[in-house]
């Protein structure tokens, strides 16, 4: 579709720009150019993955995860070198969750990432991972179907969300803040409506938000995960694409 031709386009442009940086020292004025034209093009990559979202496209590919594991790797990333400390408590039995890594990854850093901006102040991000059982309707008043779930809570000390604006914050562009392009938290309901869970939001201005989703788990704890070790040998690759452009860009590098 045209999401993946555009992809392509974008795969040309990156490539031409990592060649181009890989023959020039750093200390040229050209090569500071190129970074910039790379971290454009990137930002034209993330937006056309969350647009992708409101679309047929980009169903999710669900496998079990490590939902502790993918928090965390979002919470270190977002937060290093940040004045916003984060505390992560799980579950000893936490189930693991049948997701597409990519894009709960993709929730997990928008919730975050509006915490840490939520807090310019400086604070702490507070989030739980445990497991949920639906038994029934008449259980509580979340409005799910009977199973297993993970539920992430993650609450923050920020400067809240007006109740006049609690029911627009899952629009498409709705936004409050000066900068960003109100995406974050529409792609985020989109995906977890995608994966079959749901997402909701308590927020008291002055004291902070608490955003919760639940996820489909499947009742096996998680273990940890033995680092891949690196394969070495010699041979030739075979490139396989669609596009010349892409061909050839991926058999200079």
């Amino acid at each position: 579709g045209i999401a993946h031709d555009f992809n392509n386009i974008l795969t040309s442009i990156l490539g031409n720009i990592n060649l181009a940086k890989s023959i020039l020292d750093p200390s040229n004025e050209i090569y500071e150019y190129l970074e910039s034209a790379e971290e454009s093009s990137r930002r034209a990559s993330k937006l056309t993955k969350k647009l992708l979202t409101f679309s047929k496209g980009g169903e999710p590919i669900r496998i079990p995860q490590n939902i502790y594991e993918l928090v965390r790797e979002s919470s270190d990333f977002i937060l290093s070198g940040s004045n916003i400390n984060c505390r992560i408590d799980r579950s000893p039995d936490l189930w693991t969750a049948e997701v597409d890594r990519d894009q709960i990854s993709q929730v997990f850093h928008n919730l975050i990432l509006n915490a840490c901006q939520s807090m310019p102040e400086g604070g702490t991000i507070h989030i739980v991972c445990e497991n949920y059982l639906k038994k029934n309707m008449k259980q509580d008043s979340v409005p799910l179907k009977e199973g297993d779930y993970v539920r992430v809570i993650v609450s923050d000390e920020g400067v809240g969300i007006h109740p006049e604006h609690m029911e627009k914050i899952f629009d498409p562009y709705f936004s409050t803040k000066q900068k960003g392009g109100g995406l974050g938290l529409a792609v985020s309901h989109s995906i977890i409506k995608k994966h079959f869970g749901l997402i909701v939001c308590e927020s008291i201005p002055a004291r902070g938000s608490t955003f919760t989703l639940y996820l489909p788990a499947t009742r096996v704890s998680e273990t940890p995960k033995r680092m891949p070790q690196d394969i070495k040998g010699q041979g030739k690759i075979m490139i396989m694409d669609d596009e010349q452009v892409v061909r050839e860009i991926a058999s200079r590098m």
